[in-house]
């Protein structure tokens, strides 16, 4: 993660909506927030859906039916900030043809 962080973390606004969600559940609302507050002091850059992001992933949408939304804005955050991977062991990406990295 530390060197994630040095290299520029993007850090998609859906996967913020995700993470409360998911770690909220398990250790609670402020935890979670702590955990997110602490990652962009350290170098995490949390990237909204704009425009842009928002057509890029319309395209990925027409040739992957059956992916999440919320993945798919995941996968036009990484195709249009041309990141190297994505942080995830979520299957979506490969079949989407984008690189992953599991920490």
């Amino acid at each position: 993660m530390e060197e994630s962080l040095r290299r520029g973390l993007l850090v998609p606004s859906i996967v913020v909506t995700e993470f409360i969600r998911l770690a909220g559940k398990r250790v609670g609302e402020e935890a979670a927030l702590v955990f997110l507050k602490g990652l962009t002091i350290r170098g995490a850059n949390i990237v909204a859906v704009d425009e842009k992001i928002a057509v890029e992933a319309g395209k990925l949408a027409l040739r992957h039916w059956d992916v999440p939304i919320a993945d798919i804005l995941i996968g036009a955050t990484t195709i249009l900030y041309h990141a190297e991977n994505i942080i995830s062991d979520d299957q979506h990406f490969k079949q989407m043809e984008l690189k992953t990295k599991w920490l």
